[in-house]
C-alpha cells in the first residue's frame, strides 16, 4: 500500500481522464474545481464511464445520482474518493494499492 494525499488523487484522476478523453470538451486542461457537465461537457456517458473508471481504479464506487448532482468537480470527486479510502484516524492522506 502506497499513502497519497487528496491532492495526488485529485492529480492522478485529471490525468486518467484527460488520457481516457472523458470530457468533450477538451481545448484545455481543466481546473480541480471546474463543474465537469458545464464547463467540461461532461455528459451521460461519459458520467458512466468517470464512474467506472474510478470504480475500477480506486475500488471505490460511486453512486451515479451523487457523481452528477454534488460531485461535480475533480476536486470533489478526489475528496469523495480520499475519503472511501482513508483509514480509520488519518487525516491528510489515503491509502491506494498500487497495481
Amino acid at each position: 500500500m502506497t499513502v497519497i494525499s487528496e491532492a495526488e488523487v485529485a492529480a492522478h484522476l485529471l490525468a486518467l481522464c484527460e488520457k481516457h478523453g472523458v470530457f468533450s470538451n477538451a481545448q484545455n486542461i481543466p481546473h480541480m474545481d471546474d463543474d465537469l457537465i458545464e464547463s467540461r461537457g461532461l455528459d451521460s456517458m461519459g458520467a458512466v464511464y468517470l464512474q467506472n473508471m474510478i470504480e475500477e481504479e480506486y475500488s471505490v464506487a460511486i453512486p451515479l445520482p451523487i457523481l452528477v448532482t454534488e460531485l461535480r468537480s475533480i476536486r470533489s470527486v478526489a475528496v469523495y474518493i480520499a475519503n472511501h479510502l482513508r483509514p480509520r484516524g488519518a487525516s491528510d492522506s489515503v491509502q491506494v494499492g498500487v497495481t
